[in-house]
């Protein structure tokens, strides 16, 4: 019997097939049964040690296991997908499986990030697009509606301190908020005109800051 490879194992034998036990899925296509309209497709060739198995079934559980279900290649068949079951096909498997859960988590943790993230420059924004398929403009839009929004209190605030009421908030701080208010329109403008990202000039100084000092760490390492 030959021996399965990584989380895989063999589920039993079921007349004289084998039940192949996954957690997770390969890609192989199972036989499409022969039906009034269409003629009979086999499924995917294996070859696993030398041999040759038809994928006849496939069976997902509740649990996210699937079973595959491998007959001996019936030689009547033409081979037109061929796939190969080995250790080093299944290391690289599982290494690409690793890949994409951390693709996943990094998106997920980017999205959660995206306020801050929103800030940074524009072409920082667009590589973090590319590699984990956050959009840049709606990083900057989620980063600049909150300072907008903050931004027209403050102004609204100056006005109310400017027809005699009280003042809300400390001078420096409304100073600060009309500032932000200017920035943030700017922003959101070129973000839903212009559908593109744009960062700030905190997030701009702030990178530039730790990529000076990124790149004195790595001469001093030489």
């Amino acid at each position: 019997m030959p021996r399965p490879y990584g989380r895989d194992r063999i589920a039993g034998v079921r007349e004289g097939k084998l039940l192949l036990s996954c957690p997770e899925p390969k890609g192989w296509r199972a036989r499409a049964p022969k039906s009034a309209t269409s003629a009979e497709h086999p499924g995917t060739c294996v070859r696993w040690e030398e041999q040759l198995f038809e994928v006849e079934d496939l069976e997902t559980h509740a649990d996210g296991n699937l079973t595959y279900t491998l007959a001996r290649w019936d030689e009547r068949h033409a081979i037109r997908v061929m796939a190969t079951y080995d250790a080093e096909t299944e290391a690289g498997r599982n290494t690409e499986a690793r890949a994409a859960t951390r693709r996943v988590e990094r998106h997920t943790a980017l999205l959660l990030a995206a306020p801050f993230v929103g800030s940074l420059p524009a072409p920082v924004q667009e590589r973090l697009e590319r590699e984990y398929n956050v959009r840049a403009p709606t990083m900057s839009l989620v980063s600049a509606l909150p300072l907008f929004l903050f931004g027209t209190f403050c102004v609204v605030a100056v006005l109310v301190v400017a027809f005699g009421g009280p003042s809300l908030l400390p001078n420096g701080v409304l100073l600060v908020g009309q500032y932000l208010f200017v920035e943030s329109a700017l922003r959101l403008g070129v973000v839903l005109l212009q559908g593109r990202g744009i960062g700030n000039v905190a997030g701009t100084v702030l990178y530039e800051v730790w990529r000076i000092s990124r790149r004195g760490e790595k001469r001093t390492t030489e």
